[in-house]
């Protein structure tokens, strides 16, 4: 943990591959706010991969985020899926298939 806040604000989310909530091109409201940071970057290690670039609304940074391996997706974003109400289906629906396949 940080001493002082790493973010704080609104980003904008735009999933640059499919992912548990939709298909490579949508796009997300969501904000940030934490104390920590990555200090070792997952993707490439054990198929973690990023699906999302998160651009930040009042610097305009973006950053590739949302480390995805499987049915876990990791990110310090905080999705608002009333601003893509679909994305509730298309999790519900890859966490039906997934059963379907254990089974």
């Amino acid at each position: 943990m940080l001493q002082k806040r790493k973010a704080l604000g609104y980003v904008k989310v735009t999933l640059e591959d499919d992912s548990l909530f939709g298909c490579r091109g949508e796009v997300f409201r969501g904000h940030e706010f934490h104390y920590s940071e990555l200090t070792e970057n997952p993707q490439g290690k054990g198929e973690w991969q990023t699906v999302y670039t998160l651009k930040q609304n009042r610097s305009g940074n973006c950053t590739a985020e949302g480390y995805q391996k499987g049915n876990v997706l990791a990110s310090y974003a905080h999705l608002h899926l009333a601003s893509r109400p679909e994305a509730v289906a298309c999790f519900v629906r890859k966490m039906r298939d997934s059963r379907q396949e254990l089974l």
